[in-house]
């Protein structure tokens, strides 16, 4: 288990990590956790801005590690202490195959209603507001 701390005057990290089985699968789980980075910052107001996280990620990408446990420090005005745990199944079982029928069955049902995202955002924003 490796541990990679990122420290500045307003953001602390404490990262514990694993090397993947696949050299792949670390550019792609970081690829994935940019993007929700910046996702997470478009569609929550609260949300710190996702260059720290993507700072994080490019440190993780150097040294080839996929994230384990990650705590988040803020010594902003309003202090903030965070922690995630990511448990990391490399192979699929029946669970998650079944999970990914169940959403693919979904997705192809005529039944089932589909919005755009800017209706996703708009009624999300609404419900904000009451």
């Amino acid at each position: 288990r490796n541990q990679l701390t990122l420290d500045s005057k307003l953001i602390n990290y404490r990262v514990q990590c694993v090397a993947p089985d696949q050299k792949a699968s670390a550019e792609t789980y970081l690829r994935f956790a940019d993007w929700m980075a910046r996702l997470n910052y478009v569609l929550h107001p609260y949300t710190l801005p996702p260059g720290s996280r993507i700072i994080l990620n490019q440190e993780l990408r150097a040294r080839n590690l996929i994230p384990t446990e990650v705590e988040l420090q803020t010594r902003l005005e309003e202090q903030l202490h965070l922690r995630a745990e990511h448990k990391i199944h490399w192979k699929l079982d029946n669970k998650d195959r079944g999970l990914i029928h169940h959403w693919e069955t979904l997705r192809k049902n005529k039944d089932v209603n589909t919005i755009t995202i800017q209706e996703y955002l708009r009624n999300q924003f609404a419900n904000l507001r009451k």
